[in-house]
């Protein structure tokens, strides 16, 4: 009965649209159960109930079925998601290395993507996080950057990693130095003037 299925997953995800998050949790545990026993293939349950257990703060349920879901997934289905909401599940677990360490596998699979470029910039910051400073200004500096938003993005990251290591000065010496090549630019004008 394959409209079974589509119907039980059509009223799944419409839990999770109402934010009934255990019910659509308890849903999809039965639609994932009926999928095993079907032989049918499980990822994208996989990934619906690791992201329901991160909503419910819930992290090592969720790195369960995400861990399950990099196990069963198609070599080419595209793992950053679950990637992703691993290093969501670390940092509630207040592991900013291991979080680091799940972000690093985010691949660029269609160029430079803006996503992949805020995860480079976000994983700087954890290291910043971490006491790493050094660490996260080599790794801004390593960052090929295609535009002015990118290379905006990194001098502003690395103002914020160096305000974060108590180099004010030299923090506000780098966006002065940015500004000289971008003066309109709203977020560099915005950090300078803070």
């Amino acid at each position: 009965y394959p409209k079974a299925f589509e119907v039980h997953l059509a009223y799944a995800s419409m839990l999770v649209e109402m934010r009934q998050l255990p019910s659509a949790r308890d849903e999809f545990t039965q639609l994932l159960n009926k999928f095993s026993a079907a032989k049918k293939p499980t990822s994208r349950l996989l990934l619906a109930l690791g992201s329901i257990e991160l909503e419910l703060q819930r992290s090592d349920a969720a790195m369960v079925y995400f861990q399950r879901y990099l196990n069963e997934a198609d070599s080419d289905e595209d793992k950053n998601n679950a990637y992703l909401n691993l290093a969501q599940a670390e940092l509630q677990k207040k592991d900013l290395k291991r979080a680091d360490q799940w972000l690093s596998k985010v691949e660029n699979t269609q160029g430079k993507s803006e996503t992949w470029f805020n995860v480079k910039t976000r994983r700087a910051l954890l290291m910043a996080s971490d006491q790493r400073f050094g660490e996260a200004r080599q790794f801004l500096q390593n960052l090929k950057f295609n535009n002015e938003a990118e290379e905006a993005l990194v001098l502003q990251t690395e103002a914020q990693v160096m305000k974060a290591a108590g180099q004010k000065t030299e923090a506000f010496v780098l966006l002065e130095a940015a500004l000289a090549n971008y003066p309109r630019h709203p977020d560099l004008l915005y950090d300078y003037a803070m």
